[in-house]
């Protein structure tokens, strides 16, 4: 039985990508960089740009409380480490 290799770059993953072989996926809850790329740490796949609105955590993967109020553009947001409601609840 042969297993057949699998690529990765000593630089890192490719954006989008982490894990030791570069085989996981970057939560779509992260935010995009300024080149429209997500990306996440390589080893444990922390959002490197943070949270999309709504969301918190350090993959992104949980949802701010429906009881934060809106900020100003109308998106529901809370603070990345601790979900606390940034514009008031």
């Amino acid at each position: 039985e042969s297993l057949a290799p699998v690529e990765f770059s000593i630089l890192g993953c490719k954006a989008g990508w982490y894990g030791s072989v570069c085989d996981k996926q970057c939560s779509d809850k992260c935010l995009p960089d300024s080149n429209g790329n997500i990306t996440c740490r390589q080893n444990d796949g922390r959002c490197t740009t943070g949270c999309k609105a709504g969301w918190y955590g350090s993959v992104c993967d949980r949802q701010c409380s429906d009881k934060c109020r809106p900020e100003n553009n109308g998106n529901i947001a809370c603070r990345q480490n601790d979900g606390r409601c940034t514009a008031g609840d």
